[in-house]
């Protein structure tokens, strides 16, 4: 719902009073699973990894704007058994985030925060178990779900370096609503939900369509 009410607000726009701007986005991510029920003696732990991609930005206000973006990350987790048996959970997406973002008017330096969605598209998903004397590869990329929903949260800020060109630094909180993995599936372990932390830095490049 907020994905079509974000497109259908900008179709909606007074297009004198956009400013137009185009992004190159990399940053750190630290991924984790939400896993219910978790197996009696089994340990979770997080997965950390990079993101890079772009990102287009419309300012339709002295407060607001509308992010689109799309970016590679890691997903998953790490899974340690009492067996000393350690097994690697791996996903790699390519996320699709929208986020409404406020801010305040007129700063060279301006924090800003943000609320919205994401979809995430699967396109690699592996188990990598590690045992003493090795360690084996199981791809289960089409026992997974391709589409991940969840909802997204950003706060940062965004550093004026020229008229044009912004630096924009920024934490966000994503948590999945989607179980990953089909009910159908016989390695099942119930519901299976992404929560993700990245760390970005974010190049900017504003076009003013009113000048």
């Amino acid at each position: 719902m907020f994905f079509l009410t974000s497109v259908f607000s900008v179709l909606w726009l007074d297009v004198d009073a956009q400013t137009l701007q185009f992004g190159l986005q990399c940053g750190y991510s630290s991924a984790d699973a939400e896993i219910s029920p978790l197996p009696q003696n089994v340990h979770t732990s997080g997965k950390k990894g990079i993101i890079a991609g772009g990102m287009i930005g419309l300012q339709f206000s002295p407060i607001t704007e509308l992010h689109f973006e799309g970016y590679y990350s890691r997903k998953g987790s790490e899974l340690r058994y009492r067996e000393s048996l350690v097994e690697t959970a791996l996903f790699e997406y390519l996320d699709l985030p929208i986020t409404l973002v406020v801010h305040p008017p007129g700063n060279t330096l301006r924090p800003f925060a943000g609320v919205g969605t994401q979809l995430g598209i699967l396109f690699n998903a592996m188990f990598i178990s590690e045992f003493q004397d090795g360690y084996s590869i199981q791809y289960v990329t089409d026992r997974m779900k391709k589409l991940e929903w969840g909802i997204q949260i950003t706060a940062g800020f965004n550093l004026m370096l020229s008229q044009h060109v912004n630096l924009m630094m920024s934490f966000r909180y994503a948590f999945g609503l989607t179980n990953l993995q089909p009910e159908s599936d016989t390695y099942n372990w119930g519901v299976w939900k992404s929560r993700s932390i990245y760390a970005r830095i974010v190049v900017l490049y504003s076009l003013d369509e009113s000048e």
